[in-house]
């Protein structure tokens, strides 16, 4: 797909698809990473050999014995070298600054890594949202979405709210119970508003890239396979933003950076 076309629907929709954008070898290289180390770290003497299939075995092995495995390999992903391969990849960095419009743009470097959706897990699923209010940075922002295993309907896609990134910086509500993550902001957004937005689910190959404007509306939909869905995800934004300068270009929730210091008015009430 060219750039011109890219652009366009980016532009119209707030989000676009792009099919392999990555190549091969960066799936395959991320998949090893993942299978040795999780194979090290559970301290396994199963001597199951590494295919394109099993390379999370040792985490999803773990859900059933040991659910803290796969929240503390989490955190330990975000060390991984076949992770930095895919935020700080040239065609990434080259497409956000065409999307952004800007030469200057910045990563946010608490907001990237992989994401685990575990099968038929309503805990932890992502409730509707904005990116840049838990992210912050700069509003001109950008999120790029990609997946180690072939999303469909059953394994929980994405969904997204064609064209809501046009409605702006939305006002939300604090759920205090909930103070200092992600779940404590809550869109203050209408039903009938919401149900006149056109919703979509979207479906990725390994190697395909989804990239969303940083005020359009998604959520998380439940797993309902036996596997891991794996997504990686980066944030970058614009240097050149009038508000991240005023704002000095924060981070967001992940290291105490909160949405209503830098936008009260945005706070209903």
């Amino acid at each position: 797909m060219k750039f011109s076309k890219i652009k366009k629907l980016y532009n119209q929709r707030g989000y676009v698809i792009i099919k392999k954008f990555f190549p091969q070898k960066i799936i395959t290289d991320a998949k090893k990473e993942i299978f040795y180390i999780s194979k090290n770290l559970y301290n396994s003497k199963n001597n199951l050999k590494y295919n394109n299939k099993n390379f999370d075995f040792f985490i999803l092995k773990s859900l059933k014995k040991n659910k803290n495995f796969s929240s503390k390999f989490y955190d330990v992903s975000k060390k991984f070298l076949s992770m930095q391969k895919f935020v700080f990849n040239k065609k990434v960095i080259n497409l956000a600054q065409i999307l952004l419009q800007s030469k200057e743009i910045g990563v946010l470097n608490r907001a990237y890594g992989y994401r685990m959706d575990r099968p038929n897990d309503k805990k932890f699923l992502t409730q509707l949202h904005q990116d840049y209010i838990q992210n912050l940075g700069a509003p001109e922002g950008i999120v790029f979405y990609t997946t180690l295993r072939n999303v469909n309907k059953k394994n929980g896609p994405v969904i997204v709210y064609e064209k809501s990134h046009k409605l702006g910086l939305l006002n939300t509500k604090i759920n205090i119970r909930e103070k200092s993550k992600s779940k404590s902001y809550i869109i203050d957004i209408t039903k009938d508003k919401l149900k006149s937005l056109k919703e979509k689910q979207v479906f990725l190959n390994e190697g395909d890239l989804a990239v969303f404007n940083f005020f359009l509306l998604h959520k998380s939909s439940e797993n309902f396979s036996k596997n891991i869905r794996w997504s990686m995800v980066s944030r970058f934004f614009n240097f050149n933003s009038k508000i991240g300068i005023k704002n000095f270009f924060p981070d967001g929730i992940q290291n105490k950076g909160f949405f209503e210091n830098y936008h009260p008015n945005k706070i209903s009430k």
